[in-house]
């Protein structure tokens, strides 16, 4: 009678043993999945993804809405050739490109402007090309500016050329870059900082 109560008491001692393992395990369990769930509610995601430019497919990570200048300088540069590099078949496909990545507030006033140089390319059957001299970045301002030339052509036949600044100011909105401004000028310097600095002034003397 004592070995069968030893054998019984020892089968339930072990029984009482694995279900304390498995209460503790599922203790830790939930304990773990309630960290980790306040974890992910309280934590700021600081991943972005952001268009490179409206000609490119490439995806770039910006952190904590934040774009590098080195991007954003790369994304003004194509933006500015999809603006400047047209042909009559290509300006109004080049036009809508671009205007794909403008901020919406800023699209009414950007798209006449764009849409308007584009249907005079066509129009006249004329050509464009802008060659970049000089950049300059402001990564606070998130202002991008570039000098050089701008020629129009008809044929092969230069018709008018001359310095020209591009400058475009942007924005990220919900992991996407965008241009919230367009400001296009005859250069009056041929060094991008310098225009840099004078858009910004103009900019802030017509708020």
């Amino acid at each position: 009678m004592d070995r069968i109560y030893q054998t019984v008491s020892a089968e339930a001692a072990a029984h009482l043993q694995i279900r304390r393992g498995i209460i503790a395990a599922l203790c830790v369990s939930l304990v773990t999945n309630a960290a980790l769930a306040l974890t992910l509610l309280t934590r700021t995601d600081t991943s972005r993804t952001v268009v490179l430019s409206p000609a490119s497919g490439i995806e770039y990570i910006a952190q904590n809405d934040a774009v590098s200048a080195n991007l954003m300088e790369r994304f003004a540069a194509e933006s500015t050739a999809l603006l400047l590099n047209l042909t009559p078949s290509t300006a109004q496909a080049n036009a809508e490109a671009f205007l794909k990545h403008v901020e919406p507030r800023a699209y009414a006033a950007i798209a006449a402007r764009v849409r308007t140089g584009a249907s005079e390319i066509v129009r006249n059957y004329a050509s464009s090309v802008f060659y970049p001299q000089t950049s300059a970045v402001d990564a606070d301002a998130r202002v991008v500016c570039f000098t050089g030339e701008r020629q129009m052509m008809i044929g092969r036949e230069v018709t008018q050329a001359g310095q020209l600044t591009v400058c475009m100011r942007h924005l990220v909105t919900a992991g996407r870059l965008q241009v919230t401004q367009l400001w296009m000028d005859e250069a009056k310097s041929s060094e991008a900082a310098r225009e840099l600095v004078r858009f910004k002034a103009l900019d802030a003397g017509a708020r």
